[in-house]
């Protein structure tokens, strides 16, 4: 009997307390569509979702590794680049198929804002600049995916990843189809984004973006008349034009050039649409990049496995214009008793390859406990000489031998040197010195910058 009555209570219970209250369905502990989007800030927060993608290392962290920098840079991390510079890296591998999946991660989020930010409390207008934001976004993931791809699935706002998810088995759309529906997401952020964010906002979205995109779309497809109005209109050149002087070289600062990889740079005038990053010790929020191509005496775990190549060197001119050369540079500096630096010769002894001209002119000697420099090699001010009269930009991108490089070691900075000696392996960090990985005789970039995807720079030399 008391059995009888406690379930009795208890069903009681139930039926008062069901009259009362609907049960709450939304779990408490997880974000849902449903919930989330009311007010401006839960907006924010979704956009920032979809630009987060940006600085994944699948993304456009590591663009460079697919063309292995082309002909200006040497690769030779076996996981990312040896099948790529080879020739043989298929479609299955992690690198590729990575890329592909987070892009379409990137689309699958500004679809999200798209389908929900009507749902926020504010203007019709602002609601409308949204969405044109996050279309630009889509614009941008589709593109990288179509230049990768070619046609591709073409899924927008229409798709509701929660419900469709096991069936999203869409055909690719052909090349044309995915690059209208680009033009068409980037036509709504050349209307509807501001030509400039207030200061609070730097690095989002404009229409100055939009539209040099939509001219990098056409160029790729080769309607170079279309794609030239765009950029003419972009740089101030066409009538009524309302980016004029928005765009324009970098002149501030003691090394224009140089001040554009530097802290600041990224919101200088040279820049249409730039990744924006968190930088900082222990930060987990940047661009790849300086973990590639920086060395050890930059934050201290840089793999350097990406170099500048010999070839890019060499293709800086002197300072007057004229091309350098090896002859030239030997005939100026009285270096005539050596072939060229890259030229070897036989040791008739050992049958190995030697280079004459790097030992005696470029490699110094150190002392005993290798944790200094004993004795430079005489041709140390010849050889800073030579660089001097070259294109300054050269000495602003890569680590030039017997050049200073303020870095970062052992959590604390350190100005090191670059200096080449024939006892590899010993020069490091700790002792003042530029490492490059594997003992490798190349030049170590010294920028490398995170500015994805187009700047004015890359503009104008179109």
């Amino acid at each position: 009997m008391k059995k009888y009555k406690l379930i009795a209570v208890l069903a009681a219970s139930m039926a008062f307390t069901t009259g009362c209250y609907d049960l709450d369905v939304f779990p408490e502990d997880q974000l849902n569509s449903t919930t989330f989007f009311q007010t401006q800030a839960h907006a924010d927060q979704a956009m920032m979702g979809v630009y987060s993608l940006m600085t994944d290392e699948d993304v456009f962290g590591r663009q460079f590794g697919f063309d292995c920098l082309g002909g200006v840079g040497s690769g030779y991390d076996p996981a990312s680049y040896a099948t790529i510079a080879r020739g043989t890296y298929t479609s299955s591998e992690g690198f590729v198929t990575n890329k592909f999946q987070k892009l379409y991660e990137g689309i699958s989020r500004a679809n999200i804002v798209l389908q929900n930010v009507d749902k926020c409390d504010m203007t019709e207008e602002l609601k409308e600049r949204y969405k044109a934001e996050a279309k630009f976004m889509r614009a941008l993931y589709y593109f990288t995916l179509m230049d990768f791809w070619g046609g591709v699935p073409i899924y927008d706002e229409t798709t509701i990843v929660e419900d469709e998810f096991m069936s999203m088995l869409k055909p690719k759309s052909d090349i044309e189809t995915v690059r209208q529906f680009i033009l068409t997401d980037l036509e709504e952020g050349i209307k509807k984004l501001p030509v400039e964010w207030d200061s609070t906002n730097k690095g989002r979205a404009t229409s100055g973006a939009a539209l040099a995109l939509k001219g990098k779309v056409l160029l790729y497809a080769g309607k170079y008349d279309e794609a030239k109005k765009c950029f003419r209109e972009l740089i101030g050149e066409t009538e009524n034009s309302q980016y004029a002087g928005v765009y324009k070289l970098y002149e501030e600062g003691e090394n224009p050039y140089s001040d554009l990889f530097k802290p600041g740079g990224d919101e200088s005038s040279e820049m249409i649409f730039a990744i924006q990053n968190i930088g900082g010790i222990g930060q987990d929020f940047g661009m790849p990049t300086t973990f590639y191509m920086g060395t050890r005496a930059a934050f201290g775990s840089c793999w350097n496995n990406v170099m500048a190549s010999v070839n890019l060197v060499d293709s800086y001119e002197w300072k007057d214009g004229s091309p350098f050369s090896w002859t030239e540079a030997k005939a100026s500096y009285g270096w005539n008793g050596y072939p060229t630096y890259n030229d070897a010769v036989e040791n008739t002894e050992t049958k190995k390859k030697e280079y004459p001209m790097r030992e005696e002119v470029f490699y110094s000697k150190l002392t005993e406990d290798n944790k200094s420099v004993k004795e430079y090699t005489t041709h140390r001010a010849e050889l800073l000489s030579m660089y001097e009269n070259r294109d300054p930009r050269m000495a602003s991108t890569v680590i030039l031998p017997y050049t200073q490089f303020k870095g970062w070691v052992s959590n604390k900075a350190k100005d090191t040197e670059f200096v080449m000696t024939k006892e590899v392996g010993i020069c490091n960090e700790t002792n003042g010195f530029i490492r490059v990985n594997g003992n490798y005789e190349y030049y170590p970039f010294r920028t490398y910058s995170g500015a994805y995807p187009f700047t004015f720079r890359q503009l104008i030399r179109v």
